[in-house]
């Protein structure tokens, strides 16, 4: 059974219960992308785990698709650990970075709120969550008996990772110059060609090119480098010769087009290959392996001429200096800012404030994420998105003002709502998301925390994207390694840290939509434990671990408009991000989800809202629970690192 959002229980069991806590639960790792890694790299441990270890980091979902070779970088990091029984290894509310392989021994797991106990043997994993992002232990972990454990710590997980995507990046693209027509290419754009390469796997005897078979565009137009196994290769139904690992065929498709294939190529072990698209080719070379799927979502851009005047939207001027703002009550909290009402006398006005102390920022390494957010949102523009006003900082902080939105969170409407929100309102929310983060992609923005409580209803009630944290303008960067989010709505490719681009943003619209409707998250632990761990591979699954019945009872009366919402539900939730519906696909006339919505006049507020949220005056904030944040506190490290860190600000 699903469970409501506002019924989420607070315990998240190491190693047997993990739950979201109140969703606003942010997720983050280090980026690595096509420049060589700037993480140190970790020196091997000591002491070598055995291979019953190996085994269960090999069987865990978090280590999936990495070869032998790198399984022995990872375990060599691994760092053995005696326990005598009686000791506690991890204690309730603390912060770790460290998860632990039981080999001999057991723990006892016990949390002080409730009376739920488990224990933990040999060939059990725990604390795993900690090496993907930054979270209070739940529950405390002690010995019952003395114990051998085997930790790793995040630090060392994304040295060993940044070290293994690297070092396959790098092999791909010196294979790729062993290949006579890319010999001349230099090496970074070779390495570029080799970030937009997808592993693909194929089982024995299958036939992967057939001789004679004309080359088409978009269709067949796909080079192979051989990864792991062997293909046989026959030409005029005679066998010529065997590829194996490191060797490459079908390079002529990414070369010429609608000539025949010269071999039939088979496997005649089970392969795995990368592959690799004349389109993905063409564009990694001349511009960004992005712009191709970029010009698919601006086919069906809006007038220029409107989208212009979108951008053109000017910024309220004459914003007061800090100083004369009169500062009020906290009305909203983040991971590493609290957001405070303030106001001005001439003009009488109200704002919202953000406040981040630098050494806070310094010390999570969000500097980054700070200054990112802020130039998306300066050179931001849309009736969808908060506006930013201006920034001020001091010498420990910096702060941003924006206009405040009154209407409260769509996370609240949705909790209200009697078993979710019935189809046209859902159609209305989910409308203005899909216009405001379509706006973003065609800026080549990824949003990348696409949430309920991300959406807030303006004073006419429009939605407005608010904190912008984790977006970041990808540019030539074809992929993003960076784990953020928030769980429930992560991609499979962010889970899996395979690289991720702006179709993570259309897997959370999906998500957004199922809840409004539900009241449900569609992957979650629906046995009622709410497994972290088990969230992360309904996600990786994808649409068949949806309980979909849940939709489907909204829709009693029409079976044909739930089949039609489910289809539009599977596109966006399609494993592969390059076949995934993008925003710019959902508001064509082949998507009757939006039928009725005129798009072009939601971006002129020019359509009717179900909802208008009633605001007394310009300082009410009564549409927001504010009393949640009453025991709120402004961080008071003093900083003392360079302040050319901020000096966007």
């Amino acid at each position: 059974m699903c469970t409501p959002k506002d019924a989420l229980p607070a315990l998240m069991m190491e190693g047997m219960q993990e739950v979201v806590t109140s969703r606003r639960l942010e997720v983050f790792c280090a980026t690595i992308d096509t420049n060589p890694p700037q993480i140190p790299c970790p020196v091997p441990s000591q002491v070598e785990a055995g291979p019953k270890v190996r085994h269960m980091l090999e069987t865990h979902f978090i280590f999936s698709g990495i070869d032998p070779k790198q399984m022995d970088l990872i375990v060599a990091y691994l760092e053995k650990i005696i326990v005598k029984a009686g000791q506690t290894v991890l204690e309730e509310g603390t912060v770790g970075d460290t998860m632990y392989i039981v080999e001999e021994g057991g723990l006892e797991v016990t949390n002080e709120n409730t009376s739920l106990r488990d224990v933990l043997g040999p060939g059990c994993v725990f604390g795993e969550l900690a090496v993907l992002y930054e979270s209070p232990r739940a529950a405390s972990v002690t010995a019952s008996e003395d114990c051998i454990l085997w930790s790793l710590t995040r630090t060392r997980l994304q040295g060993g990772l940044s070290i293994i995507l690297w070092d396959n990046l790098e092999r791909r693209a010196m294979n790729l110059q062993k290949i006579p027509e890319f010999e001349r290419f230099p090496l970074q754009k070779l390495r570029r060609v080799a970030a937009v390469m997808v592993e693909e796997t194929f089982e024995e005897l299958s036939v992967i090119c057939i001789e004679g078979e004309t080359i088409r565009s978009g269709v067949n137009d796909i080079f192979f480098m051989i990864a792991q196994g062997e293909v046989s290769v026959e030409v005029g139904g005679n066998h010529v010769a065997f590829l194996g690992a490191g060797k490459w065929f079908g390079e002529m498709a990414l070369l010429s087009e609608d000539s025949p294939r010269s071999a039939t190529i088979m496997a005649v072990t089970p392969l795995r290959c990368f592959t690799l698209t004349k389109g993905a080719f063409c564009q990694s070379i001349e511009e960004s392996a992005l712009d191709k799927i970029y010009r698919r979502s601006l086919s069906h851009q809006e007038d220029n001429e409107e989208l212009q005047s979108l951008q053109k939207r000017e910024r309220v001027n004459g914003i007061a200096e800090l100083s004369n703002f009169n500062v009020h009550h906290v009305i909203g909290e983040g991971a590493f800012s609290i957001v405070r009402l303030v106001s001005s006398e001439e003009p009488k006005a109200s704002y919202a404030l953000k406040i981040l102390n630098k050494e806070d920022l310094l010390r999570r390494n969000q500097v980054e994420h700070v200054n990112n957010e802020r130039h998306i949102l300066e050179v931001s523009s849309h009736p969808f998105i908060l506006s930013l006003f201006r920034t001020y900082q001091t010498q420990d902080r910096i702060y941003m003002l924006f206009e405040l939105v009154q209407g409260g969170e769509l996370f609240s409407r949705v909790i209200q709502s009697k078993g979710g929100m019935p189809l046209a309102q859902t159609k209305f929310y989910a409308a203005c998301t899909v216009e405001g983060i379509g706006y973003l992609h065609k800026k080549k923005i990824a949003y990348r925390d696409l949430k309920l409580e991300n959406l807030v209803i303006d004073s006419h009630g429009y939605l407005r994207i608010i904190d912008f944290g984790f977006a970041k303008q990808l540019g030539d960067i074809s992929t993003s390694r960076t784990l953020c989010g928030t769980p429930d709505y992560l991609a499979p490719e962010a889970v899996t840290r395979k690289g991720h681009s702006y179709q993570v943003d259309c897997w959370s619209i999906g998500v957004l939509i199922f809840e409004m409707m539900t009241q449900c998250s569609p992957f979650a632990d629906h046995s009622g434990n709410n497994n972290q761990m088990t969230v992360f591979r309904h996600i990786i699954q994808g649409a068949p671990s949806v309980p979909w019945q849940y939709l489907e009872s909204k829709f009693k009366g029409s079976v044909e408009e739930f089949v039609n919402i489910k289809k539009m539900l599977t596109g966006l939730w399609t494993i592969d991000p390059k076949e995934r519906t993008t925003c710019a696909e959902m508001k064509t006339a082949r998507e009757p989800f939006f039928a009725g919505i005129d798009f072009s006049m939601l971006r002129k507020k020019q359509v009717k809202t179900p909802w208008i949220p009633i605001i007394r005056d310009y300082m009410d904030t009564s549409n927001f629970d504010v009393t949640e944040f009453t025991n709120a506190k402004e961080s008071l490290k003093e900083y003392s690192g360079p302040q050319k860190l901020f000096q966007q600000f």
